[in-house]
């Protein structure tokens, strides 16, 4: 299953706030868990959870949830079933999903249960910083730049809800002309390929190169496509003729995520002014 197009598998998105960030000694006050199904069928469910103490006052501030408010909730353990409903053979995405993982095993082992086995984990924020290379990939910030309104933040349907579709977005943006799989899409983290070989190996061809790049102003877009003619490759940054914009610009290597050969034609790039030294 894990080979085939990420969006042909199930796919169970998992949020929870807590009463603080410890698993070893926090509790979980809310789960949500939103899973699609390859046909389009959505299921969600939402609970709060009365950790069974007191919430701290700090917590509260984070995602607003009273003492008031779980007083009347079920116990993790009466929710745990519907959860597990939900995660088991699915892929299962969280954003920190170390964390979210973390307060679902500690809770099973207070109880004597197992947790619940989705087919794989994937985690958004890994995605983001080492796949897209974004500089700022905190939930909240990643919406705002794909235009998905996040009113509801630090709360645990709003936010799993917010991770589906950032993960839909990645899908789609990950690879140009087609979805990757599951397991191409967990190999990407763990493989750093050599973009200064590559840009190097271009410039000395003197031949242009598609780059898949993050840029700050690709407001609604995870990466940007340009084609370019290389000047110089320095330590940190691309000098290069971009032939979309027609012009010289500075690219940042740390943000660029692929280079490609060209499968169409472009106009040669204008030969550079002379020195004025």
């Amino acid at each position: 299953m894990l080979n085939l197009p990420a969006n042909q598998v199930p796919i169970t998105s998992l949020d929870l706030e807590t009463t603080g960030l410890q698993a070893s000694g926090d509790r979980v006050v809310e789960a949500a868990v939103v899973r699609l199904e390859p046909g389009g069928v959505l299921r969600q469910r939402s609970y709060l959870i009365n950790p069974g103490y007191p919430i701290p006052e700090a917590s509260i501030e984070v995602h607003g949830i009273t003492d008031a408010m779980v007083s009347d909730a079920p116990s993790f353990t009466a929710i745990l079933p519907r959860l597990t409903e939900l995660i088991e053979g699915a892929v299962l995405i969280a954003h920190n999903a170390p964390f979210d993982i973390g307060f679902i095993e500690a809770e099973c082992a207070r109880c004597g249960l197992t947790p619940p086995k989705p087919l794989v984990v994937v985690d958004t924020l890994v995605l983001a910083r080492k796949v897209f290379r974004l500089p700022r990939c905190g939930l909240g910030t990643l919406s705002e730049r794909i235009g998905l309104p996040l009113p509801n933040a630090h709360r645990a349907l709003a936010d799993a809800r917010a991770a589906l579709v950032l993960y839909q977005t990645m899908l789609q943006q990950a690879e140009a002309g087609r979805i990757p799989s599951t397991r191409e899409l967990l190999e990407s983290v763990e493989v750093s390929a050599d973009i200064r070989g590559a840009l190097k190996a271009a410039h000395a061809a003197q031949a242009p190169v598609v780059i898949d790049y993050t840029s700050f102003a690709a407001q609604g877009m995870l990466s940007i496509v340009r084609t370019i003619t290389i000047r110089t490759v320095g330590r940190d940054k691309v000098k290069a003729w971009c032939h979309l914009r027609g012009g010289e610009r500075t690219f940042r290597l740390d943000r660029i995520r692929r280079v490609m050969e060209t499968s169409t034609p472009v106009e040669p790039a204008p030969p550079l002014p002379p020195d004025p030294s």
